[in-house]
């Protein structure tokens, strides 16, 4: 007999590749550790190259790897072993794993493998780890019977991220990694690997091995998500990209932190209503006047007399020349000195057209001033003060309150893809769905509740209707006991955030009681404006309105 090493601390290749599963396995794991990962998988196959040896049966099941990014290779007895003259071939494969030369065979017990062959599985296995567990085959159908299978796709080289994909009637599912999240190198081993040229020489282990680390070596942090980090090429974080879209690849989907307050303490329409049944005097309020412009925005530098004299002086040589000297170049003269003249004239022009707007404007401000401060007086006698501050602080809480609503909506909809992100494909009982069926949906990144969505299941063409059927009614269920049990919990905002929000709110409704207090106790017996405060407040207004308009003119002639 012999010994084996007994390994420990180590999870399937396939638990730190899958986001779903990643996120439960290694929730800490950032971008970096699956290039390292990938890194340590290439070196080991290196090392079983030089030997003479071949993996033969690459799958996502015999390659382990550890938090400390160590793999081991596993099911060894599969190996195609060199030993001096004999050969023991590897007589199994996984279909998915199996590259597109071979797809047609009948069976591997008299098919010699190569390290090229294994060049296909090891590219596979790093496209999983760097692309967030996609198969590289797995994509959008642009023709008919297209996607129904995946061996029919590998056999057919439908590479979806190739440059040409288009053409092979194939593009990348919406809901991936942006192939060009990687660097140039990086993409253009996948595409030797996964089209025809790999056929007969894909990247070697020792290629990826280098390629990888010089990606490590070319890695930024991102400034805004701990857990993101991406290659230096990029001018920003994919990762934070992807989140936007509601696509985590890193990091737990949604955070927990308390809800907002369903309803505000006060009832505001009751507060509307009564306020307007005191039956107050409407404040008094600025007319509403189009906006002016900003006077300094194009203003000119105003123009040195020294030049006007040089213009001027330049126009009288050349009248000198021409009458005394009877020399064609005097017109010249002429012509040029009076062009200069005239053009810093136009510019005398436009600056005094500068001047004169900002006096006008002046004047209006002025205008605006002392009709702002009689407002002010009439109101306060006549409780019209009280009233714009209640609407004020009505005004405010009613679009915190509305804010609120808003984010709690987004903040269930988190929640909700929470609850479904935790629902497993694996774990699902049902006797219509195979082993290799499951291994099919993960590989078209199909994983979890979360991914099962009507579009998503729509467009797997490999799927049989029954089985689409049985998914979506199994996600609706889920939904309906989401919806029984209100499980978990989610913010799209920080929990200081929502602190802060929640003493703002509060604040904001002091405000608006001790306002709606201040209006319940005004003097019912309001002495009416004068006659002749109607009259002053209305030439005030009359006023404005003709500064206002002479600003608008003079405004006609800015440069």
């Amino acid at each position: 007999g012999f010994t084996m090493q007994r390994i420990e601390g180590r999870l399937p290749i396939h638990m730190l590749y899958s986001p779903a599963q990643r996120r439960e396995s290694f929730p800490q794991a950032r971008f970096d550790f699956l290039v390292f990962v990938a890194r340590n998988i290439a070196a080991a196959f290196a090392t079983l190259h030089e030997h003479g040896h071949v993996l033969g049966d690459v799958n996502q099941g015999n390659v382990l790897v550890g938090a400390d990014s160590r793999v081991i290779l596993i099911d060894c007895d599969s190996f195609q072993i060199q030993v001096g003259e004999a050969l023991h071939r590897c007589e199994v494969g996984v279909a998915h794993f199996t590259p597109p030369e071979l797809q047609s065979i009948a069976s591997f017990e008299d098919i010699t493998r190569t390290p090229n062959h294994d060049g296909f599985g090891l590219a596979l296995l790093i496209f999983h780890l760097l692309m967030g567990g996609r198969h590289p085959y797995s994509g959008v159908p642009l023709a008919d019977h297209i996607g129904e299978s995946l061996e029919a796709d590998i056999r057919d080289f439908r590479y979806a991220y190739a440059k040409d994909a288009a053409q092979r009637l194939i593009a990348p599912p919406p809901k991936s990694v942006p192939i060009e999240s990687l660097p140039p190198v990086i993409v253009a081993l996948f595409e030797q690997a996964f089209t025809e040229r790999g056929v007969d020489a894909r990247p070697t282990a020792t290629q990826w091995v280098a390629a990888l680390d010089a990606l490590r070596a070319a890695i930024r942090a991102c400034n805004k998500n701990p857990l993101h980090v991406y290659a230096s090429h990029l001018a920003e974080c994919v990762w934070c990209g992807l989140d936007r879209r509601h696509l985590v690849f890193f990091g737990e989907p949604v955070r927990s932190a308390p809800k907002f307050a369903a309803k505000p303490e006060l009832d505001l329409d009751a507060m509307e209503a009564e306020v307007d049944r005191l039956g107050l005097p409407e404040p008094f309020e600025l007319p509403r006047l189009a906006p002016l412009p900003d006077p300094d925005r194009d203003a000119d530098t105003p123009v040195p007399r020294p030049i006007v004299a040089a213009g001027l002086g330049l126009s009288a040589l050349g009248v000198a020349g021409f009458l005394i000297l009877h020399e064609p170049v005097g017109l010249w003269l002429i012509v040029a000195g009076l062009a200069i003249t005239n053009g810093l004239k136009l510019m005398q022009r436009q600056d005094s057209s500068v001047v004169d707007y900002r006096y006008a404007l002046g004047q209006y401000r002025q205008a605006e001033e002392r009709l702002r401060q009689r407002l002010a007086s009439l109101n306060a006698g006549q409780g019209g003060a009280l009233l714009q501050r209640w609407r004020s602080s009505l005004a405010e809480l009613r679009n915190h309150l509305a804010d609120d609503a808003r984010l709690e909506e987004l903040a269930h909809h988190q929640r909700l893809r929470a609850f479904l992100y935790a629902q497993r494909i694996r774990d699902w009982k049902h006797e219509g769905l195979t082993a290799i069926q499951r291994l099919v949906l993960e590989a078209h990144g199909i994983e979890t509740a979360a991914d099962c969505d009507r579009d998503t299941l729509l467009q797997a063409n490999f799927l049989a209707t029954e089985l689409r059927t049985a998914l979506l009614q199994w996600r609706d269920e889920l939904v309906a006991r989401y919806r029984q049990r209100s499980v978990g919990s989610a913010a799209v905002v920080s929990i200081e955030e929502r602190h802060r929000r929640r003493a703002r709110r509060r604040l904001l409704e002091a405000e608006l009681a001790n306002a709606f207090a201040a209006v319940k106790q005004s003097p019912r017996s309001q002495v009416a404006v004068s006659a002749e405060r109607i009259r002053e407040l209305q030439a005030l207004k009359t006023e404005l309105a003709r500064a206002h308009s002479r600003c608008i003119d003079y405004a006609k002639d800015l440069p």
